[in-house]
């Protein structure tokens, strides 16, 4: 399981998340931010409506707050999708298995949602016919959930950094990879990465909120703590394929390209399977890490 540094047998703590409104808008926009874009296509949707016979007053009024899943309903697809990932070898299970144990906590709960989109958006072209009827089914009770679009500039990881930087204003971290989180650029993943793997005390603010357990900084990846945390038994024939998925993995030098280009997903879910990544594949480096 993961390893707390100083809380041993430390549990998730559930917190209750607010749903975030959808707020719709009748004006045409003027500019062509992603917010104006939204409108626009709101605006849209409204006037097909009309066009289609719904009354004005119906196709212009508040459509209902969407909730985000329970965290059980969340757990449960992903714990479907965790079968099918270990079936495929697939590196995305070792952050999907983090997503699965995730704290209910706004960063938790981030984690599950970024990592519920990138199932979403994962491919099947080439797959085994068995896998991809699989994923296609699970995309489709995904997609039933009509999960609102991520928010980067909303994102539960900017208070954690920002309060590290009030607290280190002699060495805050670097203003441009606060500036992309905001921005939600994916490419910043790798830095946040690297420092949750240097910046110990970064570290124990971050899986704090992700996890709930105090003083936890370093991941502790292996072929039994994945299945551990995945929810999937283990069984000889599950520790055969976390085994050789591992393996695999210690021969790379670096993470398959598709992990962060073909799926829609957050800077937190990113960082965490590199961070993941890097433990497993180069162990050495991860061990000279520690410090700031």
């Amino acid at each position: 399981m993961l390893e707390p540094t100083h809380a041993e047998g430390a549990t998730f703590l559930p917190k209750t998340e607010t749903p975030k409104p959808v707020v719709t808008t009748k004006e045409t926009p003027t500019h062509t931010t992603k917010s104006g874009d939204r409108r626009t296509k709101e605006a849209r949707k409204t006037l097909q409506k009309i066009a289609e016979g719904t009354s004005v007053l119906e196709a212009t009024s508040a459509p209902a707050v969407e909730a985000l899943p329970s965290r059980e309903e969340a757990t449960a697809l992903l714990s479907e999708a965790n079968a099918i990932l270990l079936d495929l070898k697939d590196m995305r299970l070792l952050v999907n298995s983090i997503a699965t144990q995730a704290a209910d906590t706004p960063l938790g709960n981030e984690l599950r949602m970024d990592a519920l989109r990138s199932m979403a958006t994962m491919e099947t072209e080439g797959l085994p016919s068995n896998q991809a009827v699989k994923i296609i089914e699970l995309q489709g009770k995904i997609n039933a959930l009509n999960l609102p679009p991520a928010i980067p500039e909303a994102s539960a990881l900017i208070p954690i950094v920002e309060a590290y930087n009030a607290a280190h204003q002699d060495k805050p971290l670097p203003a441009d990879i606060v500036m992309s989180i905001k921005k939600g650029d994916r490419a910043i993943a790798p830095s946040v990465a690297q420092l949750l793997q240097t910046n110990d005390e970064l570290a124990a603010m971050t899986w704090k909120e992700l996890t709930g357990i105090e003083g936890f900084t370093k991941l502790s990846p292996s072929p039994s703590v994945m299945l551990d945390l995945s929810g999937l038994p283990k069984t000889e024939e599950n520790m055969k394929k976390a085994n050789d998925m591992f393996a695999a993995m210690k021969k790379m030098t670096k993470p398959p390209s598709d992990f962060g280009d073909k799926a829609i997903m957050g800077v937190v879910y990113a960082a965490t399977g590199l961070q993941a990544f890097i433990q497993i594949a180069m162990p050495e480096a991860a061990q000279n890490g520690g410090g700031h």
